[in-house]
């Protein structure tokens, strides 16, 4: 039986001490919770200019397309609105370790 696969953190995309994979269905449905539960806004331009890419449970990260990033956002804001911007590094409680932005403790506990 797998783990429940979500995003624990945010890295530099150009960080080679995580493994890179392919965006799949469920790392994007996994992406989609945490922007939504962390009411995350930013842009795809975001994404790629400043170099976030999500990073999973299971230390893998994936870089996104827009079309990815896209779906992501949708699936997370069907019944909500986005709101106001706001971006993994906003966080004022983050803890940036070992190159990788940490989400609050309390959310990864929750997956």
């Amino acid at each position: 039986m797998s783990e429940k696969l979500f995003v624990k953190g945010w890295i530099d995309q150009y960080n080679t001490s995580y493994e890179q994979c392919e965006a799949t269905e469920k790392r994007i449905k996994a992406l989609s919770t945490r922007i939504k539960k962390r009411k995350y806004n930013f842009t795809y331009s975001d994404h790629v200019y400043l170099a976030i890419a999500p990073l999973y449970s299971d230390n893998k990260y994936c870089v996104l397309t827009k079309k990815q990033l896209d779906k992501a956002f949708a699936e997370a804001y069907k019944e909500i609105d986005i709101g106001n911007r706001k971006l993994p590094q906003d966080e004022p409680e983050a803890v940036m370790e070992h190159g990788v932005l940490y989400e609050k403790k309390k959310y990864i506990e929750e997956n």
